[in-house]
């Protein structure tokens, strides 16, 4: 009964839910969470799923996530893809340490997390794809989120600069150059940002939309992309 007071005396005071419980499930897996890294959402087993789809018929698929943070996208793709390696790398330290322990937990040793920020970790190596969930909040929007979020959750991992399209901007514009020929480019964006995210790739000349997938409330939530060499 201590135990659950304490418990319900946190989350009276908005923290987290899972923060306090520690754990969730997340595309089959179970994820430790912790103070420090962003939580995964229901909507990025979306991207998961998609990730799963694209490199499905590639015998040996090799992936790389670009802010991993738990490690939850990366992992629960290797689970769901016996042949796949990959590589997640992430700016915060704290983040990079949950997501190797999510790695020992889940028992899947074939995804390796780097400390860096984007490729900086990864230059001069190719995949098949460059999967993501960057922060995409506007920097004026992030004193209007939920306490849950506002007060708990790292700012470095929600915000994406004046328009949120900071850190999308880097990822479209960098990610041709570690693809492999016919490559995939994945990521999950804010509920208004498909028009201008499909208008930075446009611009690189080197990346074609293959399809937007909508969330469970309609919004375009995932884009991808294909690079040169696809059909």
């Amino acid at each position: 009964m201590q135990r659950f007071e304490a418990m319900a005396a946190r989350r009276a005071e908005r923290e987290p839910a899972h923060y306090i419980l520690g754990t969730l499930e997340f595309f089959g897996l179970d994820i430790k969470v912790a103070p420090g890294v962003l939580i995964p959402r229901p909507e990025t087993e979306l991207l998961a799923e998609a990730t799963v789809e694209a490199l499905r018929d590639i015998k040996a698929p090799h992936f790389l996530e670009l802010c991993t943070g738990s490690g939850a996208v990366a992992l629960s793709v290797a689970q769901r893809l016996p042949g796949a390696t990959g590589l997640g790398t992430d700016i915060s330290a704290t983040a990079i340490a949950l997501a190797r322990e999510n790695a020992g937990l889940s028992n899947i040793s074939r995804i390796e997390f780097i400390l860096g920020s984007l490729f900086e970790p990864v230059r001069g190596m190719r995949f098949d794809a460059v999967v993501a969930n960057p922060p995409y909040v506007r920097s004026s929007d992030i004193e209007t989120l939920a306490p849950e979020i506002r007060d708990y959750e790292p700012h470095e991992a929600l915000d994406g600069g004046l328009e949120g399209l900071d850190i999308i901007e880097e990822i479209i514009q960098g990610a041709p150059a570690f693809l492999k020929p016919g490559g995939w480019v994945l990521m999950e964006i804010g509920h208004a940002q498909a028009g201008a995210v499909q208008a930075i790739a446009r611009s690189t000349g080197a990346l074609t939309l293959s399809r937007v997938v909508r969330d469970h409330a309609g919004h375009e939530r995932i884009v991808i992309f294909r690079g040169p060499g696809g059909t």
